[in-house]
């Protein structure tokens, strides 16, 4: 199978089309996998495969095809020169170097690791079916405190996260709840039940933070970073995943 990410315009006349579809095989899996932009690159994780590529977002052209752990669900991250990936299946994540394009380290997790966000000193991984979120060093390239969200169970688990207002936030499918977490303090801090289905992607604005809902719901909740609260719930004319 052949999937196909795709390039818009962003300049002149041209705002908003696309310009380029770039084909992505993907021999595992129906999905294309997730993407990131950063180091100047367009960064995909492959669905279903064991493989990251590189895009020159100029051309289209895939420029490097770096080998990493095998995962169907994933997620990607690119903080400074260093892109991070998790291995779902591996229950890994791989560091990969931006100048070099090779893997400087992999690093075990918890089980079944989805969403991943990184900053300078600190990388954040939500582990589905561990009920976790691991903390890894990168200077050491090591664990350094997991956090529990929800239990352990081999079905729903944590999925996505983001960071804003210096607070981690969780989406934990278990209880379909978003969970926040004390980045200074590596712990569990609440958690806002009332946000619906939880089982789509996330992402954060400014002072709000935006979630789909996933499990055949059609609905997107932002929740105000602030104050924690619920303040509006959008109605989508089909399934809100990602």
């Amino acid at each position: 199978a052949v999937g196909f990410a795709v390039r818009p315009s962003h300049s002149g006349a041209g705002i908003g089309r696309v310009v380029d579809r770039i084909p992505v095989p993907t021999p595992g899996g129906p999905f294309v996998g997730r993407l990131t932009f950063g180091a100047g690159s367009l960064w995909i994780r492959k669905s279903g495969d064991d493989q990251v590529l590189r895009i020159d977002p100029a051309t289209g052209r895939t420029i490097a095809r770096i080998k990493v752990g095998f995962a169907y669900d994933t997620d990607i991250a690119v903080q400074d020169g260093d892109v991070w990936v998790t291995n779902g299946e591996d229950g890994t994540v791989s560091r990969i170097d931006a100048a070099t394009n090779s893997v400087g380290a992999t690093i075990r997790v918890g089980s079944y690791p989805l969403g991943i966000a990184a900053t300078d000193n600190a990388v954040w991984v939500a582990n589905h079916h561990s009920g976790s979120v691991s903390r890894i060093d990168p200077r050491t390239n090591r664990v350094v405190s997991t956090v529990p969200i929800s239990l352990a169970s081999n079905f729903s688990g944590p999925l996505h996260l983001v960071l804003a207002k210096h607070q981690l936030w969780v989406e934990d499918a278990t209880d379909g709840a978003v969970v926040r977490v004390d980045p200074l303090r590596n712990r569990r801090t609440g958690a806002i039940l009332q946000s619906g289905p939880a089982c789509g992607g996330m992402t954060a604005d400014g002072d709000s933070v935006w979630v789909a809902s996933g499990c055949d719901e059609s609905t997107v909740t932002r929740i105000d970073a602030k104050t924690a609260r619920v303040v509006r719930v959008i109605e989508l004319p089909g399934v809100a995943f990602d």
